[in-house]
């Protein structure tokens, strides 16, 4: 079946906006990490979260049933873009972004400068769930199924973007989600479903070799 330009840019649509979700969750991922020094697994359980919320917000309360069979993708896109910013404005010119980013870079001189390092972790924590959660909420607005281990697979990929991107780095994991989305949609849409997996592994394994520490590099004390 031949692949139409209409069919490219349809998919490649599609792959924006669930790279998006992906990238929700791969900054939460990598903000984790700077601070904790582990990889939060948990965040697809949090990305069904947001997924349930988003059932019964639609379909429980009517909310979106206004805008018709294309409601929930007209918001996914208008939530997804203005997450990403916001989270990169909070990061970059908050007091406490900047004393999330100060703990993931040293958090001994971070407790030195007067950062209260317990309380930034618990922050980072939180903050990494909600994003998480804010992914599941804009990714089921677009996918209008919910499955119950939609998490699970959703939190592999994202890590899966995360590390292409550069664990760690916020710029990485936008960068990593949204590459991830469209190599999937694309797949998706011109191979089939049933070989999307292969092929977002594949340009993993690529990258990896090329770029070990992923496109952007690291963003960990080791590394930096």
């Amino acid at each position: 079946m031949p692949f139409s330009a209409v069919d490219f840019l349809q998919a490649l649509a599609a792959g924006i906006l669930v790279g998006s979700a992906y990238a929700l969750m791969c900054i939460g991922l990598g903000i984790i990490f700077g601070a904790m020094r582990v990889i939060n697994f948990a965040q697809g359980d949090f990305l069904m979260l947001g997924m349930y919320a988003a059932f019964y917000l639609t379909t429980g309360f009517g909310v979106l049933a206004f805008l018709g069979p294309y409601g929930g993708p007209i918001v996914a896109a208008f939530l997804a873009g203005p997450l990403v910013f916001a989270l990169g404005w909070f990061i970059n010119r908050t007091r406490a972004g900047r004393a999330m980013r100060a703990t993931a870079q040293d958090p001994e001189a971070a407790r030195l400068m007067g950062i209260n390092v317990n309380a930034t972790i618990s922050l980072t924590f939180l903050l990494g769930g909600m994003l998480a959660g804010a992914a599941g909420l804009v990714y089921a607005l677009y996918e209008t199924n919910v499955w119950f281990f939609q998490g699970f697979k959703a939190g592999l990929i994202a890590f899966t973007a995360a590390v292409m991107g550069g664990i760690g780095n916020v710029r990485g994991a936008v960068l990593g989600g949204l590459i991830i989305g469209v190599i999937q949609a694309l797949a998706d849409a011109r191979m089939g479903p049933q070989w999307t997996e292969a092929v977002v592994f594949a340009y993993l394994i690529a990258i990896m070799i090329l770029r070990p520490r992923g496109l952007l590099g690291e963003e960990t004390r080791e590394a930096g």
